[in-house]
């Protein structure tokens, strides 16, 4: 039996699978909400930067088969230096609009968001592979319902506008 995020995962179930889609919406969606509130970037590059770091959930599931598979969910790519390492790809893509500036928001959103849920995340990696959680209940559905729900009628108040940098 595995315990991930608080669950007990004994294979996909209903709840498990309408869990994971509650979580990985509100990562979308405080990425997407911090860019649009706070910068003239378009939100999109926020929501992807906030949903980025959970690539790595199809690799955990393996992990959990596979004690010898290099990735686990929260592993390197739920740290500070894979961030610093995707905004160094972007950049060396050449991205004229400086894209890595909301991708990094909704990225570091992420990794905030998952200090406040069940297991947290190794936040000094690699020095240290400790993970830090704290206060944990990002992720409880009651919670991620509340936030969710605040954060639409925040952006329905919001006045819409035009991005300068898309």
């Amino acid at each position: 039996m595995n315990i991930i995020h608080g669950f007990e995962y004994t294979g996909l179930s209903v709840n498990f699978f309408l869990w994971g889609v509650l979580a990985t919406v509100t990562h979308v969606v405080i990425g997407w909400f911090l860019v649009y509130t706070f910068t003239d970037y378009h939100p999109k590059w926020g929501a992807f930067g906030g949903l980025f770091p959970d690539f790595d959930v199809p690799f955990g599931f393996a992990s959990g088969y596979w004690e010898w598979f290099p990735f686990v969910h929260r592993g390197f790519v739920h740290t500070p230096v894979f961030m610093v390492v995707c905004v160094i790809v972007l950049i060396g893509l050449g991205y004229k609009k400086k894209v890595w500036i909301p991708f990094s928001i909704g990225f570091f959103s992420h990794l905030v968001i998952d200090t406040f849920s069940h297991g947290g995340i190794m936040w000094f990696w690699p020095v240290n592979k400790t993970f830090y959680e704290f206060f944990p209940v990002a992720h409880d559905p009651e919670v991620e319902i509340i936030i969710f729900i605040f954060i639409i009628l925040i952006l329905i108040l919001l006045p819409k506008r035009d991005y300068l940098n898309y």
